[in-house]
């Protein structure tokens, strides 16, 4: 449950937001007698699975793999213990707990790379003073950026660890992953996590325990450090942080989740005031019945969040479990949509807790409608002129903000284009009608000429077929009419059908006669007109 991400991003808020970290200690503090004599590390001999405890001091500080060294490359220690200035350098550590060998004295701890501390003991860290835990300062901005192991600053603590283990035997007693006699800050990089468990009887499982219990010390959680804790305990209850004061004053999550006793266990124990920036994460979990006591026993811990309207909160009990979270609001974009009649608007709230409900800009309506052309002309084809939708801002509204649809598109009439808006931003319809025109009549025709017998109309009428005196070159569009303009009297022709009759009697000789022939048209092309002359030779 450790954080081992990038966290450049993090440290560079922390410089613009002025998360200045002020270091608890100066070069050389105050321990008694002028320095601390030893600390101790311990680990597991392989040999006997036995526990030993390495003392660290000014003629042994140096810690390599189960043994203490009076001198190393300082790439292969995994533990420096300088007792001058107080600074315990884990560098990849893995091993037991650590404890300090005097009964009042502080320690600084700065943690390289990936380091863990597992062991069934009491104490994960044991300082009888104040005690800073930090990671080291990264040398380059390659290092930085790469955030690599060699650069983080991890420390997992777990006390029963390898619970799966069929040799494993929590501590039978009060159980703490890091225990201070004084205060406690963890600064800069630092990326801590806590497992830690007891059995027995009544007994305390403890994350961070600050003072002691008749006076309680303060922990400081600053710059771009992480906590992670995870307490339980079998029949006794399970605190989370311990202290007087809690300031949190970091990005990144600060976290907890204890399982003890229902009605003992507390995440924030004996609290009586908590400095906490706006811009933090609190996530608390821990078995009880009660959110604000097993949260934080009396302290009106939700006071603490009311104004800061950045965060929300979400705090209760479900299946006896107590939870507390304070986070940054998830921000979720909606819209009041516009159409092309009103003005819409942009808002934004959070997606969790649904505060902050504010208006972020105005959705200009929908108002100029541009189409390819408004009128065109039939050709038996759907016409489907392309629309420009603009704001009365001016912008061009594009694909994702309306579909068209066209209607009556094919044949001569009025034809339209339908927008209708989707989106975030635009609802509605809108309806812009074009024109198609009827198509001109392909009519074409001209006139022939036609030989009567004068033999047989000297006896009898002749009639001819029209296709004799007039040949349709384009028969044109819609019902045709025939009408005779000039000629003589005795050729007549048929209104419906162009026959042309030649009555008894005509003398020999050549007639012209002059007809109108006219195509009606259809409802999708114009009516035409067109007059041809044919002629009627009597021989």
């Amino acid at each position: 449950m450790i954080r081992t991400g990038n966290k450049i991003a993090a440290v560079i808020l922390a410089v613009i937001t002025g998360i200045a970290f002020i270091p608890l200690f100066g070069a050389q503090p105050a321990y008694a007698e002028g320095v601390l004599p030893y600390v101790t590390v311990g680990y597991v001999n392989a040999d006997d699975d036995s526990y030993e405890h390495i003392q660290l001091n000014s003629e042994t500080p140096y810690y390599i793999n189960g043994a203490q060294e009076a001198a190393a490359n300082s790439e292969d220690a995994n533990a420096y213990y300088d007792t001058e200035t107080g600074v315990l350098t884990l560098d990849n550590y893995q091993g037991g707990s650590i404890d300090v060998g005097d009964s009042s004295g502080d320690l600084k701890i700065v943690l390289k790379g990936y380091n863990a501390i597992t062991s069934n003991s009491q104490f994960g860290i044991n300082v009888p003073g104040d005690l800073e835990i930090t990671s080291a300062e990264k040398q380059t901005e390659e290092e930085a950026a790469e955030d690599t192991e060699d650069t983080n600053g991890i420390l997992d603590i777990g006390l029963g660890y390898n619970k799966d283990s069929e040799d494993y035997k929590a501590y039978e007693g009060n159980t703490y992953g890091i225990y201070s006699g004084g205060n406690i800050v963890i600064s800069r990089d630092a990326d801590i996590s806590i497992t830690a468990t007891s059995t027995g009887d009544t007994n305390v499982a403890g994350a961070i325990y600050t003072g002691d219990w008749e006076n309680a010390g303060e922990l400081t959680i600053t710059g771009t450090a992480s906590v992670y804790a995870e307490c339980s305990s079998d029949s006794g209850p399970a605190y989370g942080f311990t202290a007087k004061k809690i300031t949190i004053d970091t990005v990144y999550p600060v976290s907890y989740e204890g399982k003890g006793d229902k009605d003992g266990s507390v995440v924030l124990n004996r609290l009586e005031e908590l400095d906490a920036a706006e811009n933090c994460q609190i996530d608390l979990k821990t078995s009880g019945t009660d959110p604000l006591y097993n949260i934080a026993g009396d302290f009106p811990l939700l006071d603490q969040f009311a104004t800061n309207d950045q965060m929300h909160v979400k705090s209760g009990c479900e299946n006896d479990i107590a939870f507390f979270s304070w986070e940054q609001h998830d921000p979720e974009f909606y819209s009041i949509k516009a159409t092309p009649t009103s003005d819409g608007e942009r808002w934004c709230r959070c997606s969790v807790c649904g505060a902050y409900d504010e208006k972020v800009s105005d959705i200009s309506k929908a108002s100029g409608y541009k189409l390819a052309y408004t009128s065109t002309v039939y050709n038996g084809k759907a016409k489907k002129p392309a629309v420009t939708v603009t704001t009365e801002a001016g912008d061009v509204l594009g694909e994702d903000d309306y579909t068209v649809r066209y209607y009556a598109c094919t044949n001569a009439g009025t034809a339209r284009a339908k927008e209708t808006f989707k989106g975030e931003d635009y609802e509605g319809f809108k309806d812009l009608p074009f024109t198609i025109k009827k198509a001109a009549n392909t009519l074409k025709a001209s006139g022939r000429t036609a030989i009567v017998k004068y033999s047989k109309v000297k006896k009898k009428a002749q009639t001819l077929k029209r296709a004799k005196v007039i040949r349709l070159t384009k028969p044109g569009q819609g019902a045709k009419t025939y009408t005779k303009k000039a000629g003589n009297k005795k050729i007549t022709i048929a209104k419906s059908n162009g026959k042309v009759t030649v009555k008894k009697g005509l003398k020999k000789g050549t007639y012209k006669v002059k007809v109108r022939i006219k195509a009606k048209g259809t409802s999708n092309y114009n009516a035409r007109a067109q007059t041809v002359t044919f002629r009627i030779k009597v021989k």
